[in-house]
């Protein structure tokens, strides 16, 4: 039997005439606005109506019949549940422009008729699955004038929240013996595949009344059919063999018979279109795709299931044949496994296959052979769906960043699209994907749920998330490498570190980054790690590959001294502009004085604004009383004097009493429109008040002097010095591009001439500094600011000591020390200059030291292998580069043309049937999800940049978790590299700061025997286990180019 669908509203149909879709929603008297209000909005007549009378509460609408209206679903496939009712003609279309309510006036009366029905268009037009059940509300409620309390995302929970005895499964026996955390994975996976419960949650949306402040709003409770969930045990788990213990149970205790036993209100029509198979669909980025095929081998006798593998769009189209004969066969016959790569959703080739979406779909049922063109996978009822590292499909469009369509969004159809009675996502690094409600929305959509409420969010994560605790018995030793920059190298990074200081970011900012602060980071931090990674250096074509340091010194140095004489060419060619703000100058009305009697200043109304950064006072309203004593003042004059003094103080301090009114009147909201403006009725008057005080304590009795400036008198004034305005404004953006590129090329002249005073240099030669005037070795002792200009170090001390936030010389903000190089530190990078080898200047220290450190690990024997990590690819490409020139045979996956390349790179590595025993791997390249346990050192070419530290050492698990998993048998070494003096080591203090954080709170859960912790090794949380070193790399000779540090 079909379950009753419930909705609201629309008895009506769509042949009704129009006056028939309106209803009056409430009816409310006005009531007459005072006249001292009336007055100060400047208004003849107006009324006003009580929040009392106008708001509501939510009124259910009535039950919508949707047995008319199913058959719009199947013929249509993808289409939206709004626009299936419309198509059945149970709602009437609405477009999202078209007004859904309207205002009615009746002498006194007013009425606000709207249709209640448009909820059901605006809830259920991004609805792609008809719900269970569902209910609908509509009320009048005032707009929010704040952001809603936000619902926090709560952490994932842990297995025993929900008891252990009540899911106690049978786990037959596979080809590996279950490790324990993987049997409680498992015995939750099989309760929640039997358990029929309900996701129930809301949806939300208002449109505007008509009304001021007032919205008409509707919500819907949703109850969808969710059986499955989100594993989200650590990397390394054994998380696919979790997985694919599901199929053992099917084939024991549950039994091999299957058939569809949804209750959802589409069940009977769509079973003449969709084929169903006693399947299991699994989706996996590509580079895990032959692990899974490998993994079922390991875990399935031969018995349980037939394992068909789906790489390309091709085979898909090939093998339309046997899925079709598969959905044909009797039941008891063996089930089946079809491992499939998510990149076939995103292949063009997959729109052109057979699907509901389409009408071929009818003539393959009507045997016309069609079939042959192949089948896409939402053509079948699928027993269960597997989505391997589903963090990966979440997404949350951005249109300012993503491209239309969206490649990501279109892939979040396709797997809404996917039909299957059971449905689960795997994940090891679920803070990617449940940080924020949005996430988790787009989540649930792939589940075939659908909300906009974060309480619905909290709850989704709440019942369907959940981890385990896992226990690796594995040694993870960490070291981090300390690496000087050579001198060039420190050139290029302090140059394009100042010119990002300049725009007020230092790369690491406050926490979380802010999308501008985190484009900082990336540049240096590249830089860091290769010189020629700039924003402003780097050549697609790759056509600067064999620059080295100090070539790319130079040409910035000549980029620099170009800049600074095209800008000050720039400004010479201003003479016409400034010959025109002068003359404007001249015709600038004079300021006015008047004397006003005591008696008049209750008719003069003011208030406080800001003009060109600075508080003035402006007239608001003038009386008829103050307009006929003093007949020249106006409306919006500037006050300038009152009894012959300037007001900039008095200016400030009404600015603030202003602001301090503000404050209060946000702190104590309005109840309705009324009190609203009574309430900016009354802070209007009080700052008056305080005018008219100063006013008049300053005439002591007398006629009171005002002086002001005649802003506000005429519109033609203000148009006549619109051409000046904009000449001043290009002069001053002229001056301001001039004043930046002096001191940028002045900052570099100074650093240059640091690094080359070796001979008798200008900065070898006794410099005296401009703030204690004594002499100083500049190349030794000398402190150069951003803004080029140089102190001796004890005048530098001092200003850090007063907290100076500005040079002395020209004014110059100071944000942090980061401001300032001290040239002592060149002298060092110059004799580390020397001392390297023309590999190590070509491609940098830092790779070059990585270079070193990978000839140590490859002189073992010949067990050792290595995984080099970086975040971006184009690091990568040249990593892999340097790599070469040294002599370090690598494999690297981005160089791989296609999914079955990657395979063998990755099964090389992990089978050592490769030659290669390092592989190079990038984050943008992701690998999550690889198994790569051959390996046993990690190497992390540079901290992780993400907007907060928890994703950034997010972005750490999926790199350490390739080698720390289970099936590694050895201690694994994971070493970090870190440039000195630069923003790398802010960030790794921060990471270090937060792992710590981390590992006390895993300490507290485990000691109070409540919380289970996660994998401590992958996290990187040093245990009893975990041995930490620090090194720190000098260019002396070799023996000491090591030097132990406090870790």
């Amino acid at each position: 039997s079909r379950p009753r669908l419930s909705g609201r509203v629309a008895s009506h149909s769509m042949s009704k005439s129009e006056d028939d879709r309106w209803q009056c929603l409430v009816e409310a008297q006005c009531y007459r606005l005072p006249y001292p209000l009336l007055e100060t909005l400047g208004f003849q007549s107006g009324r006003w109506l009580k929040d009392s009378e106008i708001l509501t509460d939510y009124k259910q609408m009535h039950d919508l019949d949707m047995s008319a209206c199913i058959k719009a679903f199947a013929s249509l496939g993808r289409c939206s549940v709004g626009v299936g009712l419309y198509m059945a003609g149970a709602i009437n279309q609405l477009r999202h422009g078209e007004d859904v309510t309207k205002i009615e006036h009746e002498g006194s009366t007013v009425r606000v008729v709207g249709r209640p029905e448009a909820g059901y268009f605006y809830l259920l037009n991004e609805t792609y699955v008809v719900p269970h059940e569902f209910h609908c509300w509509w009320r009048l409620a005032r707009t929010s004038a704040s952001p809603l309390e936000l619902h926090p995302i709560s952490a994932v929970q842990n297995l025993d929240v929900d008891g252990t005895s009540l899911f106690q499964v049978q786990i037959p026996t596979s080809r590996r013996p279950w490790l324990p955390h993987q049997r409680r994975s498992l015995c939750w996976m099989a309760h929640r595949e039997a358990v029929r419960d309900l996701f129930v949650c809301e949806s939300s949306i208002s449109k505007p009344s008509g009304l001021l402040s007032v919205d008409l709003e509707w919500k819907m409770d949703k109850a969808f059919d969710l059986r499955g969930g989100v594993l989200c045990d650590p990397v390394g788990s054994g998380k696919t063999a979790t997985a694919l213990g599901l199929l053992l149970l099917d084939a024991s205790a549950m039994g091999s018979d299957w058939y569809y036993e949804g209750s959802d209100a589409v069940k009977d029509i769509f079973a003449g279109s969709w084929l169903t198979l006693n399947a299991t669909l699994v989706l996996c980025p590509d580079h895990v795709h032959e692990q899974w095929l490998q993994e079922s081998q390991r875990t399935l006798p031969a018995d349980v299931a037939s394992v068909l593998a789906i790489r390309t769009v091709s085979e898909l189209r090939s093998a339309a044949p046997f899925l079709r004969q598969l959905a044909e066969r009797e039941k008891g016959t063996q089930q089946q496994l079809v491992v499939a790569a998510l990149s076939i959703l995103h292949d063009p080739e997959y729109q052109e296959l057979i699907s509901p979406a389409n009408s071929e779909i009818r003539g393959w049922l009507e045997g016309q052979g069609q079939w042959t063109q192949g089948l896409a996978l939402d053509c079948f009822l699928w027993r269960r769906l597997i989505i391997d590292e589903v963090h990966e499909a979440v997404h949350c469009c951005d249109r300012g960043k993503c491209s239309m369509p969206c490649p990501r969004a279109a892939l979040t159809k396709h797997l809404r699209a996917l039909k299957s009675e059971r449905r689960w996502g795997l994940t090891g690094t679920a803070q990617e994907v449940l940080r924020e409600a949005a996430s988790v929305q787009s989540l649930a959509q792939i589940f075939r749920t659908d909300f906009n409420s974060e309480v619905s969010s909290c709850r989704f994560v709440e019942h369907y998330c959940r981890t385990n605790q896992v226990d690796l018995d594995l040694r993870v030793c960490e070291q981090t490498e300390l690496i000087d920059s050579t001198g060039f190298e420190a050139i290029v990074y302090k140059q394009h570190e100042r010119d990002l200081l300049s725009d007020g970011l230092d790369g690491t900012g406050s926490e979380p980054l802010s999308e501008k602060e985190l484009s900082a980071t990336i540049p240096l931090l590249k830089l860091c790690s290769h010189f020629q990674l700039g924003k402003k250096w780097k050549e697609e074509d790759k056509a600067t590959a064999g620059l080295r340091p100090d070539d790319v010194a130079k040409q910035i140095y000549e980029e620099k001294e170009l800049a600074l004489q095209s800008a000050k060419v720039h400004v010479d060619k201003q003479f016409d502009a400034e010959n025109t703000i002068l003359s404007q100058e001249d015709t600038k009305p004079l300021a006015c004085e008047a004397m006003i009697p005591l008696e008049v200043l209750d008719g003069l109304w003011v208030a406080s604004a800001v003009v060109d950064g600075d508080p003035v006072v402006v007239l608001t309203r003038i009386e008829a009383t103050a307009c006929k004593s003093c007949p020249k003042l106006q409306v919006g004059d500037r006050v300038t004097a009152m009894q012959g003094k300037p007001i900039f103080s008095f200016a400030k301090e009404l600015k603030q009493l202003q602001q301090d009114l503000e404050e209060t009147n946000i702190a104590k909201p309005p109840s309705d429109f009324l009190t609203a403006e009574l309430q900016q009725l009354e802070l209007r008057r009080q700052v008056s008040e305080s005018f008219r005080k100063e006013l008049r304590a300053r005439a002591a009795g007398h006629e009171a002097s005002l002086a002001w400036r005649k802003t506000g008198e005429a519109s033609a004034y203000v148009v006549e010095l619109g051409p000046a305005e904009m000449q001043r404004r290009v002069l001053a953006s002229a001056h301001g591009h001039w004043k930046h590129a002096a001191a940028s090329f002045r900052f570099l002249q100074k650093l240059w001439e640091g690094l080359m005073s070796e001979g008798d240099t200008i900065l070898r030669k006794p410099q005296e500094c401009p703030i204690c005037q004594d002499s100083f070795d500049a190349a030794l002792t000398g402190v150069v600011l951003r803004c080029g200009h140089m102190y001796c170090e004890d005048c530098h001390q001092e200003l850090v000591k007063r907290r100076a936030t500005a040079c002395p010389l020209c004014r110059s903000p100071i944000h942090s020390e980061r401001d300032a190089v001290h040239m002592g530190e060149f002298a060092k990078a110059r004799a580390l200059t020397q001392n390297l080898e023309n590999k190590e200047l070509q491609h940098g220290s830092k790779i070059a030291h990585i270079a070193e450190v990978l000839r140590g690990i490859l002189a073992h024997p010949g067990k050792e292998r290595a995984v080099v990590f970086c975040q971006f690819a184009d690091l990568e490409w040249l990593i892999s580069s340097a790599l070469h020139d040294h002599g370090i045979d690598h494999a690297c996956l981005s160089a791989a043309k296609d999914i079955f390349e990657q395979t063998a790179i990755l099964d090389g590595f992990q089978q050592r049937t490769g030659k290669q025993r390092v592989l190079l791997l990038s984050l943008e390249m992701s690998a999550s999800g690889t198994n790569l346990t051959t390996a046993n050192h990690v190497l992390l070419v540079h901290p992780m940049a993400a907007a907060t530290p928890e994703r950034a050492v997010v972005f750490e698990q999926q790199a350490i978790g390739r080698c720390v998993r289970l099936g590694q048998q050895r201690q694994v070494t994971v070493w970090r590299f870190v440039t000195k003096g630069t923003v790398e080591e802010a960030l790794a203090a921060r990471l270090a700061e937060w792992r710590h954080s981390l590992q006390m709170a895993e300490t507290r859960k485990t000691a109070a025997g409540s919380g289970k912790a996660a994998v401590k090794a992958v996290r990187g949380l040093a245990g009893a286990a975990v041995e930490a070193k620090v090194k720190g790399r000098g260019r002396g000779p070799r023996a000491q180019q090591r030097r132990a540090t406090a870790g």
